[in-house]
């Protein structure tokens, strides 16, 4: 009899021993689980901040005024014509002008590349000296500092026909091509101004040489 009321108790603690065990196995396991949540929310919180944060300073960079790209020359030369047969100073040498509007050619395939449109003409009264020019114009820097900076330059266009554009002084058609290539060097005297010299060969016979101004618009 008592053998037997000690088995009935003892399967009782048996059970609530196994069922307390359970409880503990669950709750490790849920402890495991929570940890695991908590690191994972942790680690996809992670990127989501950094973007946040990147997207907090973007405004404070972008609110800087933006510097605009567009850039005027003037250039006032000395033009010296190759073809002139007269030595006389009046005859081969002319006061020349050079109005040049440009712009970063941003999507273009060369890049520092600035192009634009240009305005030449030969200051001069008399119709055999009459070379008035329009081009579009391409500059490219060779050597860029922050205090100096030396460029390549090149203008294709159309221009007035004149005589002295010619070996035998005698002009044709009244329009024909017109090129110019040279280099300009320019001292950047503030982010808006630049001053400068430049040498200019155009339409295979004048040689100009002249000071310049940049201003940034």
């Amino acid at each position: 009899m008592l053998a037997w009321m000690g088995s009935r108790i003892a399967v009782p603690s048996l059970v609530v021993t196994g069922f307390r065990s359970r409880l503990a196995r669950g709750a490790c396991r849920g402890r495991v689980l929570c940890l695991a949540a908590f690191i994972a929310s942790a680690l996809l919180a992670t990127p989501a901040m950094a973007q946040e944060q990147a997207s907090d300073r973007v405004p404070a960079a972008s609110s800087a005024a933006p510097v605009s790209p567009w850039s005027l020359h003037l250039d006032l030369d000395t033009a010296l014509f190759l073809h002139s047969r007269s030595k006389a100073i009046g005859h081969l040498l002319k006061p020349a002008a050079r109005l040049t509007i440009e712009r970063p050619w941003r999507q273009g395939p060369v890049p520092k590349l600035r192009v634009g449109a240009q305005a030449f003409a030969i200051l001069d009264t008399s119709s055999h000296y009459r070379v008035w020019a329009l081009a579009l114009s391409a500059l490219y820097p060779l050597v860029e500092g922050s205090r100096f900076e030396l460029s390549a330059n090149a203008s294709v266009g159309a221009s007035l026909n004149a005589d002295i554009l010619h070996s035998d002084l005698k002009a044709g058609v009244p329009v024909l091509p017109y090129a110019a290539i040279g280099l300009r060097g320019a001292w950047k005297l503030s982010t808006e101004f630049h001053l400068g010299v430049q040498l200019y060969w155009s339409e295979l016979s004048i040689v100009s040489l002249g000071l310049g101004a940049t201003l940034v618009l």
